[in-house]
């Protein structure tokens, strides 16, 4: 007989958005059950075509990818915001969005108002400047759910989900339960919500239509120095307030013609002897101690095993580390006789958001991305960075865009009947079954979606609990 066990909130995913939604729900009396995929396991294989998906850089277990992105935060501006809020008839304004953003601040994340704030280049001027902060140490997302008596944490496997009973039955190492529950909120990711939506719950989704993800990706475009010395004083990596920080250029929303384009133009800057594979070996480690490198794959190794080693990026990582030999050395002989070279080049990194197809094969337990490689042309990138007094000194022949796991929209877009644009992540006709984080975004902007997608997983908190308060009356 199965074990049966009731609950306020089931959730699904413990990373960072579930962990949040389980610490928030609990601070407000309710009991939650956390189910986390057991240790050693991947939920879904992802097999892309067109843009590369690494999977080994995806962290599985309590916190998830806490130890990479909530380091990294940046916000959406005000044009922006009013751009998509005109497009998905998004009901939420800005000002409310702020609020939000001010709840979740005390989670890691640095001072709001030194977030948004950002020089201004010329008032009449079509670019912008977007902050990007990132902290010395992460954090941990995963200490929310430990020690708490009306948190429960079961590693286990899904086998079915009824949407009639509210309830869920699982596979632990021991025994099989059934989980009661009043709402149920899928934290699990872009990707791993769609799945267990088509695996689970199939009747919530748009039926017989391509279903829908936006992607973040991004690569290296080539070597540029400024004109514009002003402007130049202005990028690159900065220090205050205890931490780093960056700001990006972007174009914002023209009003004419209703056109944003989300591309944004992070430029890192070099000094005269660091090469490529120097600078992208230098942004792994630029935050990061011996210990916490130490730690950091020791974990990795231990979750996935060596499989670690012959990703894609780890190949990208020791052709890097081969290249940057003659950057390291001159790089420490400066340091040893205290030169204090000039940073005289800047590398740009290169955003950009694209939509694909994705779909799920129930045989092989996989998700499929489908995906042209979109067609960058860098003439058209160094005019518009002409525009600026920006000039491309070096041009990288091959530009391989890569999304590492900013996967979007993929239940916004794809279920049946929500009202989706309150932007509280409910996907049933009747608000008992919620998906929280990327997945529930209606876009994928040029901004690291963390932080955004916790300041609408707090739009869930509340909802469940204004639901709990009505049923009480």
């Amino acid at each position: 007989m199965d074990n049966k066990i009731r609950t306020d909130v089931c959730i699904i995913g413990g990373g960072i958005v579930g962990s949040f939604l389980a610490s928030e729900l609990a601070e407000k009396g309710l009991e939650v059950a956390v189910i986390e995929v057991p240790l050693n396991s991947v939920p879904v294989n992802i097999v892309s075509n067109g843009i590369k998906i690494d999977q080994s850089v995806n962290n599985y277990g309590l916190g998830g990818n806490e130890s990479t992105w909530s380091q990294l935060t940046s916000f959406l501006n005000k044009d922006e915001w009013s751009f998509y809020k005109k497009k998905f008839n998004l009901r939420m304004s800005y000002s409310e969005f702020e609020e939000l953003a001010k709840k979740v601040q005390p989670y890691g994340f640095c001072d709001f108002k030194f977030l948004v704030q950002r020089p201004k280049i010329d008032p009449n001027s079509m670019v912008k400047l977007k902050k990007f902060v990132k902290r010395k140490s992460g954090y941990k997302y995963s200490h929310l759910l430990k020690n708490r008596k009306n948190i429960k944490i079961y590693y286990s496997k899904i086998l079915n989900i009824n949407e009639g009973n509210k309830t869920i039955t699982i596979k632990t190492s021991k025994e099989k339960c059934k989980i009661y529950f009043d709402f149920l909120c899928l934290c699990s990711g872009g990707i791993g919500n769609y799945h267990l939506v088509k695996r689970f719950l199939p009747g919530f989704l748009i039926q017989n239509k391509r279903h829908k993800i936006n992607l973040h990706v991004k690569d290296f475009i080539g070597i540029y120095s400024f004109k514009n010395k002003s402007l130049s004083m202005k990028l690159g990596w900065k220090r205050a307030n205890g931490v780093d920080y960056y700001f990006g250029i972007y174009k914002k929303p023209s009003e004419k013609d209703d056109f944003f384009s989300e591309d944004l133009y992070q430029f890192i800057p070099i000094r005269w002897y660091e090469n490529v594979g120097f600078v992208r070996i230098k942004n792994v480690f630029w935050h990061k101690s011996l210990l916490e490198t130490f730690n950091f794959l020791k974990e990795k190794i231990q979750s996935q095993g060596l499989v670690i080693l012959f990703g894609a990026n780890s190949t990208l990582f020791i052709k890097s580390l081969i290249s940057s030999i003659p950057s390291i050395l001159l790089h420490f002989l400066i340091k040893i006789f205290r030169i204090d070279p000039t940073y005289n080049k800047f590398l740009l990194l290169y955003h950009a958001s694209i939509s694909s197809n994705i779909e799920y094969d129930e045989l092989k337990n996989s998700v499929k991305i489908n995906s042209t490689n979109p067609i960058i042309y860098k003439n058209t990138i160094n005019k518009n960075l002409e525009e600026l007094n920006v000039k491309c000194v070096k041009s990288f022949k091959n530009i391989d865009l890569q999304d590492s796991n900013h996967f979007c929209s993929s239940t916004y877009e794809n279920i049946a009947y929500p009202k989706k644009n309150r932007l509280d992540g409910q996907i049933d006709l009747n608000g008992f079954f919620f998906a929280a984080g990327t997945s529930s975004l209606p876009f994928a902007s040029n901004t690291n979606p963390t932080f955004l997608s916790l300041c609408l997983a707090k739009k869930t908190v509340e909802r469940i609990c204004s639901d709990i308060n009505k049923k009480k009356v």
